[in-house]
């Protein structure tokens, strides 16, 4: 059954949620306003934040006589689809992936287009942000986003179920009819590798994708390289 309270330990005994003695070692609780179940946290910026789908509650403050919680309705996160890469928290919303700095998430998947996705998962290495989402035919596709150049590639249709990252290693779990898969991303990114020898692609086929650019556009642009 959701409880939806938000509770800190005793300083010191993990263990302990019910320490009342008015120091700065007490446990504290308090109640959060907004409905729904919790979806995420993670500790932002030095602050714990947690998540519901419509809804981030930050915590302020150095010990529990001080300690204030705010609630914003803002995006929150859909499911188990938040990482931090580069110090920024990107994640699948029900408004779709967003990054967030603390402030207001921003929406930057436009240009994945109009597909409705959903049940997502994701995973980080480097300066890439990986999530694998499914569609409304139920089909997955693997995508990352590159978190300095700002570029979306969708990288594979593989099932990936679970993410696990291992030093600059980010392995992926791929559930199948027969039997799972683990393949890899390195942290120097030299694309999907199978855990399992002779399970990699020799060809990836790809195919990069612009506006319309005319020589009649105001400023002329053009592609010239490829």
């Amino acid at each position: 059954k959701p409880i939806n309270e938000i509770y800190a330990s005793a300083l010191g005994d993990p263990k302990n949620w019910s320490r009342f003695m008015g120091v700065s070692t007490d446990s504290w609780r308090a109640s959060v306003g907004t409905c729904g179940v919790f979806t995420g946290a993670v500790c932002y910026d030095g602050k714990p934040v947690f998540f519901k789908e419509d809804a981030i509650i930050k915590i302020y403050g150095d010990y529990p006589g001080e300690f204030t919680m705010t609630e914003h309705a803002l995006w929150g996160i859909e499911n188990g689809s938040a990482v931090v890469v580069n110090d920024v928290l990107y994640y699948k919303s029900a408004n779709g992936v967003v990054k967030y700095d603390g402030g207001i998430p921003v929406n930057i998947d436009t240009a994945l287009g109009n597909t409705r996705w959903k049940n997502a998962v994701a995973g980080g290495v480097d300066n890439r942000y990986f999530i694998s989402m499914e569609d409304s035919t139920g089909r997955r596709g693997l995508f990352t986003y590159d978190t300095v150049k700002k570029i979306w590639c969708r990288e594979d249709d593989i099932p990936v179920t679970e993410f696990c990252r291992c030093g600059r290693e980010l392995y992926m779990l791929c559930e199948g009819e027969e039997k799972n898969e683990v393949y890899t991303a390195c942290g120097s990114y030299n694309g999907l590798d199978t855990v399992n020898p002779g399970g990699a692609e020799d060809v990836i086929s790809w195919y990069c994708e612009t506006a319309e650019l005319e020589y009649e556009a105001p400023d002329h642009v053009y592609v010239t390289m490829l």
